[in-house]
């Protein structure tokens, strides 16, 4: 957090719901295990997967947004 030392009021704070605790600089999935324990086959093509993730992102990110930043 950050203090005004004057006033002691806090002005600056980390949302823990944000807080990454492990960076990860690269990721790899293998859905062979899945094709062969399940019989399961990937559908969505990377694409549509990317755009479904960003919106999906786009709108946690709207009900997270301070109402003055909606404004406008």
């Amino acid at each position: 957090t950050g203090v005004d030392a004057a006033t002691g009021r806090t002005l600056v704070g980390v949302d823990p719901a944000l807080f990454r605790h492990a960076e990860v600089h690269h990721l790899l999935g293998d859905a062979a295990k899945a094709k062969e324990k399940l019989g399961w086959v990937a559908t969505t093509k990377f694409e549509a997967l990317v755009n479904l993730m960003i919106n999906a992102e786009r709108g946690w990110v709207r009900t997270k947004e301070p109402q003055w930043l909606m404004a406008g």
